[in-house]
């Protein structure tokens, strides 16, 4: 092995393993040929070794496994790329999490398609952030049909509190996802590293794929955190109304 290729291989696996993001190599037959700690991590496993070689049904229920393998014979299929797929991951054990994923058709020198390769982000804080968002939404949708055949004040009394907390506690969740994302982190190590590679390097369109991901991943958040805010803006609204008819409690949280 010469100089080049060991500091090329260096680089690879120090990015891979001090990034939060799992990523993984898969030949044609979607067996894992090389992932980092937070891949094992992702499927329960107990360390590398014990991933290599295998394939996502070992790990995950039939559903998403089946779906997995589909997007990636797909992709060797193509040579195409499935960018930004929310995947929703079921365990055997009733367990059920969320990924962002993106999948690339992993090349040769030749230019063949030997496999495929991704970055998948675990969105399950997210997606559960959204889901209870929705549910604000709906009782605020109920809330308002009732309001045109039931007294307007002793309503609002009913729901206000609860759903003001719900609010709270959901945007404080979200908010200490965007905290401990580290994305400006990861950029610059990212970055540093892409400076540092050949520009014929094989690591560098997964460096540069990871340097998207992260800056995505990171509008998607800020997003989210906006849509709640908005939403606790609403309801102090309907608050307001309620306090200019009867005095009601200001909610506190």
């Amino acid at each position: 092995m010469n100089q080049s290729s060991f500091d090329q291989q260096l680089l690879m696996l120090t990015l891979l393993n001090h990034v939060e993001d799992a990523i993984y190599f898969k030949d044609r037959e979607s067996r894992f040929r090389l992932v980092n700690d937070s891949l094992v991590r992702a499927v329960g496993g107990k360390s590398i070794a014990e991933v290599l070689g295998r394939t996502d049904a070992d790990f995950f229920g039939a559903a998403h496994a089946k779906a997995a393998l589909a997007t990636e014979e797909q992709i060797m299929r193509t040579a195409q790329p499935v960018l930004n797929l929310e995947e929703k991951e079921d365990f055997p054990d009733g367990r059920v999490t969320w990924s962002s994923t993106s999948k690339y058709p992993l090349l040769n020198e030749t230019g063949q398609v030997i496999g495929t390769y991704g970055i998948s982000r675990d969105i399950t804080a997210r997606k559960q952030a959204e889901a209870k968002m929705a549910q604000l939404n709906t009782e605020l949708l109920n809330t308002e049909r009732r309001l045109a055949v039931m007294d307007f004040a002793e309503l609002i009394l009913f729901h206000t509190n609860h759903m003001a907390d719900v609010s709270g506690q959901a945007i404080d969740r979200v908010s200490a996802v965007m905290e401990n994302g580290h994305f400006g982190q990861i950029k610059q190590q990212a970055e540093r590293l892409i400076s540092l590679l050949p520009p014929d390097s094989p690591a560098m369109d997964p460096c540069i794929s990871l340097l998207g991901e992260v800056d995505l991943e990171a509008e998607q958040q800020e997003k989210t955190r906006k849509d709640l805010l908005a939403l606790k803006k609403q309801l102090h609204g309907i608050i307001e109304l309620v306090k200019a008819r009867k005095h009601v409690p200001a909610p506190t949280y």
